[in-house]
Parts: structure tokens; C-alpha cells; sequence
């Protein structure tokens, strides 16, 4: 091929494509010694926002306020797309798929025992200023709400 004509041919796919082919005709992979590093990072960036996602969904179950619905939703849709802009990270680096369902419930049962023992410690709080006695069952529980909801200890229910 001349070099005239490999010119007009670019031209033409610039004008077909725009530049954004050049950009990704030109791309190269990061190097291989980064490659794991991102490619956990961008995996951790979407465990913790299913993990968020799962505690709105609980936070949704135990609240039936309009505007703050309207909110979850804003805030869940925006998790969501941070969950895109890491998987097409992920591909963009070479990595393996993220190999767990990405739906707003795969932490749900560590969220349930977080949100309850937040409730069980409002109430507890709220006895105590009111001056109300505790029953039994409202003792202080083995683990804290601080324990149970530390996300770094939470495992995927299957």
C-alpha cells in the first residue's frame, strides 16, 4: 500500500469512527507487574459496593420514608455505576471476570445481623434515657453493632 493511500484510509476511519478508534487502536496493556494489584483493586472496588448495596437494601426494608427511598435509589444507582466503571477496568487491565453475581443482595445476611443490631442499640439507648427498665431479651448482645458491621469480616452468602 502507498503511503498516500494508508493516509486516505485513516482519514476515513477518523471520519467513520472518530478519534476515539486511534485511541483504541493505540492502546496498550499496563505491565504485568501491575496487572495483579489493579486488578485486586478494581475487584475490592466492587466487593465493597455490593457490601453498600446490600445494607441499603436492608436500610430500605426497616424505613418506609418517601425521600429517603428516593435517596437509597440515587445512592444505589450510583454504587451501581461504579460497579460498571471497575469491571471496565478490569477488562481494560486483562482481568479475570469478577466471579461473584453482582446483585444487591449477595451480603444481605451479614447486612440483616448489622442493621439489627444498630436497631437493638437505638433501643437500648432510647430505654435508657426514657428511664425504662431492660428486659431480658434486651440485654447487651455478644457482639456489637461496631463488630457486626465492620464489612471487612463480612463473606458472600451463597
Amino acid at each position: 500500500m502507498t503511503k498516500s493511500l494508508m493516509t486516505g484510509v485513516l482519514v476515513g476511519v477518523l471520519m467513520v469512527f472518530g478519534p476515539s478508534f486511534c485511541v483504541a487502536a493505540t492502546h496498550q496493556a499496563p505491565p504485568k507487574a501491575h496487572e495483579t494489584e489493579q486488578c485486586r483493586l478494581a475487584s475490592a472496588a466492587i466487593d465493597n459496593a455490593l457490601k453498600e448495596m446490600s445494607l441499603l437494601t436492608m436500610e430500605g426494608i426497616q424505613d418506609n420514608s418517601a425521600p429517603r427511598a428516593t435517596m437509597r435509589a440515587a445512592q444505589s444507582s450510583n454504587l451501581q455505576s461504579q460497579i460498571q466503571n471497575n469491571i471496565l477496568l478490569m477488562r481494560s487491565y486483562g482481568c479475570a471476570p469478577y466471579a461473584q453475581p453482582i446483585t444487591d443482595n449477595v451480603y444481605l445476611v451479614p447486612a440483616i445481623k448489622c442493621m439489627t443490631a444498630r436497631k437493638n442499640e437505638e433501643a437500648a439507648a432510647l430505654r435508657s434515657q426514657l428511664g425504662l427498665p431492660t428486659s431480658d431479651s434486651a440485654k447487651a448482645p455478644d457482639t456489637t453493632s461496631e463488630e457486626l458491621c465492620d464489612q471487612s469480616k463480612w463473606t458472600l452468602q451463597n
